[in-house]
């Protein structure tokens, strides 16, 4: 089984990591680099791009997002590979 996460300090952690963010009563999700989020967990996006009903629609630069719209948070983490390593996976 799972142990609990508190997302706040997993969230911080990820500050400058692309974050896609679902909405709770819309069919609309935000991808975008977290700039920042507040002891609320209000979050702030930029580079931001709008998918609607799974069709991107395009950039939309900075957005800020009320927790309180926030349904589910996916945090894409950079996997940095070594030139060492690079030519050690098959």
């Amino acid at each position: 089984m799972r142990k609990a996460c508190n997302p706040k300090p997993l969230l911080k952690d990820s500050i400058g990591e692309v974050v896609q963010i679902k909405l709770k009563n819309f069919p609309i999700i935000y991808r975008g680099y977290l700039i920042s989020i507040d002891d609320w967990m209000n979050i702030h996006l930029v580079e931001s791009e709008e998918v609607v009903n799974n069709i991107n629609v395009g950039k939309i630069g900075e957005v800020f997002i009320k927790c309180s719209n926030v349904l589910s948070i996916m945090i894409y983490k950079r996997v940095l590979v070594s030139q060492e390593n690079k030519g050690n996976f098959k």
